[in-house]
């Protein structure tokens, strides 16, 4: 399903861009306009902004490229660049609900590499039995996000939702989780994705740092 009348999906790499708007549903989807284009070297880099000024520009010329009808910069879903999100699954003991925010906390303090008090993150639990609980867990630094944010309302840029290209990718491909296991495996210029999701959900998402280009 599609928010309102039409959502422009938005992905920002460090070398390329791409924008599609769909209308209709997950089901049934209209495209109203795509573009892509080529980032240049240096404005993007590992997913931070290093040149704010030129990536506006080269966002707003791609908005107007878009065919066959130009992209309004509202209702837009941003996908997150990898290179700044943590994605990790763990599995805790049988525990209370109560104690389950602490542990989830504990796991980030010995699994994460970037100090805790500078992270957001979300959980979603995969499994829930008397063997215990599997957990999914998305976490990307706070001043990263600040950053996507600031530049985005600067320049106009109507961001619904910040969305984990893991994600995205599957649900691109699957309107429903499978009954089944899939392994979905995006190859890019300089890196490959490889996530694998289950009737529960993702399982487990890693990047190789090797491409079509690489």
């Amino acid at each position: 399903m599609f928010l309102g009348k039409s959502a422009v999906g938005l992905d920002i790499a460090d070398h390329t861009i791409e924008v599609m708007e769909l209308s209709g549903s997950s089901s049934h989807p209209k495209i109203l306009g795509m573009a892509r284009t080529s980032l240049e070297l240096g404005v993007v880099e590992r997913g931070r902004i290093k040149n704010e000024e030129k990536l506006a520009e080269t966002i707003k010329k791609l908005f107007k490229q878009s065919k066959p009808s130009s992209i309004s910069a509202n209702n837009v879903v941003f996908g997150l660049p990898e290179s700044v999100t943590y994605i990790h699954n763990f599995h805790l003991e049988p525990h209370s609900k109560r104690d389950r925010e602490d542990l989830i906390k504990e796991e980030i303090e010995n699994n994460i590499p970037d100090n805790p008090d500078d992270l957001l993150y979300a959980y979603r639990i995969l499994k829930d039995n008397k063997e215990g609980v599997e957990v999914l867990l998305v976490l990307i630094n706070r001043d990263v996000l600040n950053e996507w944010q600031s530049f985005f309302k600067k320049n106009k840029i109507e961001v619904k939702i910040f969305d984990i290209e893991s994600l995205a990718r599957f649900r691109d491909l699957y309107s429903a989780l499978p009954k089944e296991p899939v392994c979905v495996v995006d190859i890019g210029s300089e890196s490959t994705g490889i996530d694998i999701f289950d009737k529960n959900g993702l399982h487990l998402s890693y990047v190789v740092g090797v491409g079509g280009e690489v």
